[in-house]
């Protein structure tokens, strides 16, 4: 439930009513980071593409660069990312956890029905494995920011960051995030057209194995 992005502004730009007139870099258009983008613009009063510009700036690296280059006045970032380009000396504008929800319904696991339905254990297993992984970093920081090193090629600092961020955002049973960062997810799917209402947590979850923790989690 890792709600973790942030918006990096140049550094003179230290309020959100400074961002008039200017541009807003974000991944992609119906991008996450889009959406995200669009919403918090309006929260501060903001219209997209009337008061502020949204450009399609690509991945992290594009937009960390177009940020130094002074081609964005501000862009939506993730860890470690995000925190490079605030060590940079530009200014953390707002969070995600701040301006969004605290929670985000950002990872999942995705399968169809049938194989649901045909290969119970094997799911078991595949689960069963990810509470251990989970369960594994909550007791054993070191080992998580060496792997974040080894294969994320994070600096240590950053890494040992990312480990206080990111962990304590992994729910070992599965559930959605809470009630009411949940109504502000469905608030953005209508406001894009996505649906015209929030959909009950059955047509999103099958908790079949939520509901069965007990019975085969490690």
């Amino acid at each position: 439930h890792q709600s973790d992005y942030a918006w990096l502004s140049q550094p003179s730009i230290k309020s959100w009513d400074a961002l008039k007139g200017k541009t807003a870099g974000v991944s992609t258009f119906g991008s996450a980071t889009d959406q995200l983008t669009r919403y918090a613009l309006r929260r501060h009063g903001l219209v997209p593409e009337k008061d502020v510009q949204i450009v399609q700036a690509g991945p992290p690296a594009s937009i960390a660069q177009a940020l130094k280059a002074e081609r964005l006045a501000i862009g939506i970032l993730a860890p470690p990312m995000s925190w490079m380009v605030a060590d940079a000396g530009f200014n953390m504008l707002g969070s995600q956890g701040e301006e969004i929800a605290p929670q985000w319904p950002k990872h999942v696991f995705v399968a169809k029905k049938a194989f649901l339905d045909l290969n119970p254990n094997t799911v078991r297993a595949i689960l069963a494995a990810h509470v251990a992984a989970i369960q594994l970093a909550r007791a054993d920081r070191a080992l998580v920011v060496a792997t974040y090193m080894e294969r994320l090629k994070f600096q240590k600092p950053y890494a040992e960051r990312a480990y206080d961020a990111i962990v304590p955002g992994y729910d070992e049973r599965g559930s959605l995030p809470d009630t009411k960062s949940m109504e502000v997810f469905w608030s953005l799917q209508i406001e894009r057209g996505e649906t015209k209402e929030p959909w009950p947590n059955a047509r999103i979850l099958d908790d079949r194995f939520i509901r069965t923790f007990a019975d085969w989690a490690p």
